[in-house]
């Protein structure tokens, strides 16, 4: 049975998604992906396993007024050109969700996010803000809106604010359920409790990470048992920093990248041009 989303949640990164999405499953006229973020029309390796697969995403009953898949690396639009043009060909008439927060706190919880999932990125910020993509390209607002706005109307389109979400959660998810067409009286529980924070992760120790690396590594770690291995993991991480430090090329470097970017999308989604402020701390 092919099942097709009404609605995509497609970032930014770091900007919300996972609360966004554990809340509204809880709502009985929302089919949710489960689990989140199949990346369907971003990965080759998962469009190749075909719609019968992304089907099985999604749980449907005969309450089901919305059904939503939450990828937040729809909205990499550099890195995944296909991304927008396979969405548009196959659900034409579905609702855009992008959910976007002042961009240098996004970028600083996506390296820290990419720590804890042990990215191939240099540990140094200032680094990584430079020679790895994914940490940045979340805040490219504008490149990803135009891309959509190629194929999809205004009409179809939200931008939604994480800064809104912390302010007013409940009313947030009201906003969200009009936007998808579900009843946005439906009361969510626990709406004010974080999840997926990334300064609550943990990272690789340099020992750990530097152990990746040494040769005949993979085979040692399939003859260790597992009580072992365990323990080791345990040792062996350590907590990701509270937040990234910022030195003053690197936020101006940054801050050039993404200026123009927010300034446009701010417009666009009628905030005032001060609702970010993008000046040096």
């Amino acid at each position: 049975m092919r099942i097709e989303p009404t609605f995509l949640i497609v970032g930014a990164s770091k900007s919300g998604t996972t609360s966004i999405w554990d809340l509204l499953r809880q709502h009985p006229q929302v089919a949710m992906c489960q689990p989140k973020e199949p990346n369907f029309f971003s990965l080759d390796s998962a469009y190749e396993k075909g719609w019968d697969w992304y089907s099985s995403f999604f749980t449907t009953t005969e309450q089901t007024l919305a059904i939503g898949d939450v990828s937040p690396m729809y909205s990499r639009v550099v890195s995944c050109p296909r991304t927008v043009p396979r969405i548009a060909e196959a659900l034409p008439s579905a609702r855009i969700l992008y959910v976007v927060r002042h961009p240098l706190d996004r970028i600083e919880s996506d390296f820290l996010q990419c720590l804890h999932s042990s990215h191939p990125m240099p540990r140094c910020f200032a680094r990584a803000v430079r020679e790895y993509l994914p940490v940045t390209e979340g805040s490219l607002f504008w490149k990803c809106i135009s891309a959509y706005r190629k194929y999809f109307t205004d009409d179809q389109i939200h931008v939604l604010f994480f800064e809104d979400f912390r302010a007013d959660p409940d009313r947030f998810l009201a906003d969200c359920c009009r936007r998808i067409g579900v009843d946005e009286t439906f009361q969510f529980s626990d709406a004010c409790r974080p999840r997926n924070r990334s300064r609550d992760h943990d990272m690789e120790s340099r020992w750990m990470a530097m152990a990746r690396h040494v040769p005949g590594m993979s085979h040692l770690k399939r003859t260790i048992p597992a009580s072992i291995k365990s323990y080791l993991h345990r040792r062996m991480r350590v907590a990701v920093p509270s937040r990234p430090k910022w030195d003053g090329m690197t936020r101006q470097y940054v801050t050039d990248m993404v200026a123009d970017e927010a300034r446009a999308l701010l417009q666009y989604a009628g905030k005032p041009a001060d609702f970010w402020s993008l000046e040096k701390e």
